[in-house]
This record gives structure tokens, sequence and C-alpha cells, in this order.
């Protein structure tokens, strides 16, 4: 019912959540990665 449809609602917010932050996290290690080349 109604409990089923809200576990499908929290277990998506949570997937993108999880995808956003693994995409934020990678996106700042490039910029490390791109900044310690420029400063070598």
């Amino acid at each position: 019912g109604s409990f089923y449809t809200g576990r499908i609602m929290v277990e998506a917010q949570y997937h993108f959540f999880k995808v956003n932050l693994i995409s934020a996290f990678g996106n700042g290690l490039r910029r490390i990665t791109i900044v310690r080349f420029m400063l070598l």
C-alpha cells in the first residue's frame, strides 16, 4: 500500500543522493589532480 510507495520514494532519493555524492567526489578529485599537475 502507501507504505510500499513511501519506501520506494525513500530508496530513490537515497540512490540519487549517493550518485550525486559520488559524482561530486569524482569532480573534486579531478580538479585536485589538474591543480597538482599545474603546480608540478
